[in-house]
Order: structure tokens, then sequence, then C-alpha cells
């Protein structure tokens, strides 16, 4: 099943693009927000983002200091989840900590091998991920990494 669905996954990422890729791993999600953030000197920046309100006045900053972010543990760690960053002690001092309550980002590497940035589900409220789709996530990221 897994592995239909991640040939699903990988034929919408070559034929339609990392938006309508980043809104299939949306729809597998609780969580409101899916997003691709590139790095970009000191900051992170939103290269595609799903909101599954689509409510522009309530969407995320598309820039964000890298390290003030929970991107940059997901990078540092090789993965990063929380369902509620409130009581997360790594968060600590992080202005998004308890605002941002759920979070699971994976870095993306660029063929080459250098950072690329992150791809990550988040949202306002308790969330959480199963381990499966955790793992499908993983797969999807390292399918990803060989198109950007």
């Amino acid at each position: 099943m897994i592995k239909n669905e991640l040939n699903d996954f990988e034929e919408i990422l070559r034929r339609q693009g990392t938006y309508a890729a980043l809104k299939f791993l949306n729809q597998r999600v609780s969580h409101r927000f899916s997003a691709i953030y590139r790095l970009d000197k000191n900051d992170l920046e939103i290269v595609e983002l799903i909101d599954k309100l689509d409510d522009a006045a309530t969407a995320p900053s598309s820039r964000v200091p890298f390290l003030q972010s929970f991107c940059e543990i997901a990078i540092r760690e090789a993965s990063f989840k929380t369902s509620n960053s409130a009581l997360d002690k790594k968060l600590d001092g992080l202005p998004n900590q308890g605002v941002l309550l759920s979070y699971v980002g994976l870095p993306l590497m660029q063929q080459a091998g250098n950072l690329y940035g992150t791809l990550c589900h988040y949202d306002t409220i308790e969330q959480d991920i199963s381990d499966a789709e955790f793992a499908f996530l993983q797969q999807a990221a390292a399918l990803m990494n060989r198109l950007i």
C-alpha cells in the first residue's frame, strides 16, 4: 500500500511539481500547514505553502530567522517532531514555542549534497503524526531530494 502511495507521490511530483506534491502530503495529515522552506543565508524562506484553511490573513511569515526556527532543529538532528511545542524543552527560548504547537520537519538536500531547506507540517493546535506517516514523509523527502 505505502509503495503504491509513494509511486503516486513521485508521479505527482514529476508531472505537476512541488506545490501539487506538497498538497498531496498535506491531505495525508491533520496538520493545517505544510511547507517547503529554502535556506537563504541566515533565513528560511517559504518556497511552497499549503494552508488547509486557505487563509492569507493567518498565513505564517514568508521569512523566518534560521536560528529561531524549529527547522534548525530538524536540520541539526536530521528530523524533528513535536505534538506540543510548549512542553518541548528542545524549543525553550524560541519565539514560536507554544505558538506553533505541532511540527514535523525533515531536511531537504540538493543532489550535490548541499542543504536546500526543510519539508514540514505544522499547526497552531496539537497534532500528532503516526510512525507510519512519518516514515512515508521521510521517503517522500528522499524523492524530493532527487528533484531539487
